[in-house]
C-alpha cells in the first residue's frame, strides 16, 4: 500500500480513548440476547430453557454452572463444563 494511503487511513481513524465494559448487564440488559442464544445452541440436541425455568433455576449462574445442571437435569452426559 503506498505510504500516502496509510497516512490518510491513519487520519480517518479515530483515537480510542476509553473501552466501557458492562460487566454486570447495569447499562445495557442483555439477559434476554443471552438466554436465547442458550436456547439456540440447547436446540441442537433437542432441548430448550423455558422463561419461567431461565428465572427461576438459572438467572444469574455462571455458565460453566448453568450447562453443569442442564447436563445432569436433562441427561446428556458430555462431561463437566
Amino acid at each position: 500500500m503506498p505510504e500516502a494511503a496509510v497516512i490518510r487511513m491513519k487520519r480517518q481513524l479515530l483515537p480510542v480513548s476509553a473501552i466501557l465494559l458492562d460487566i454486570d448487564d447495569v447499562l445495557i440488559n442483555v439477559k434476554k440476547w443471552r438466554y436465547e442464544a442458550v436456547n439456540k445452541v440447547l436446540s441442537l440436541f433437542g432441548m430448550e430453557i423455558g422463561c419461567n425455568d431461565r428465572l427461576v433455576n438459572y438467572d444469574g449462574l455462571p455458565a460453566a454452572k448453568k450447562l453443569n445442571a442442564l447436563a445432569l437435569e436433562r441427561g446428556f452426559g458430555m462431561g463437566r463444563f
